[in-house]
């Protein structure tokens, strides 16, 4: 056991960006956040680190109105977990149909962190 450690992001694993743009989060990345099918969550885009970023609307934060971020609106989780992402925002981050990411868990700021997975 290391003592002393702050853990700031949990890996959830990669995920494969579906047909119409769709991603499905893993049940336990949304119940840490206690989000469910059908609640509404808040997309940016983070410029500066290349991330997407997930955000509750029941989770008030700080961080939600920095100055890297770009707001792309407001969606919600549909069934199976599943979100559809702007195909603009996907291709800021030069992502398409069948690229893999990465999603975390940001316990600090209660965020879903997604970005491009590195080879």
């Amino acid at each position: 056991m290391v003592v002393g450690t702050n853990i700031k992001k949990i890996k959830f694993g990669k995920l494969k960006i579906q047909k119409l743009n769709r991603i499905a989060l893993p049940n336990s990345l949304l119940e840490n956040l206690n989000i469910s099918v059908g609640d509404n969550i808040e997309v940016f885009l983070d410029i500066e680190k290349q991330e997407i970023i997930i955000s509750s609307q029941k989770t008030k934060t700080k961080n939600k109105r920095l100055l890297n971020r770009i707001k792309f609106g407001k969606l919600k989780i549909q069934q199976l977990n599943r979100i559809a992402l702007p195909s603009s925002l996907l291709e800021n981050l030069d992502l398409q149909v069948r690229n893999y990411i990465e999603s975390f868990l940001d316990i600090e700021k209660q965020e879903i962190v997604i970005k491009r997975l590195e080879k």
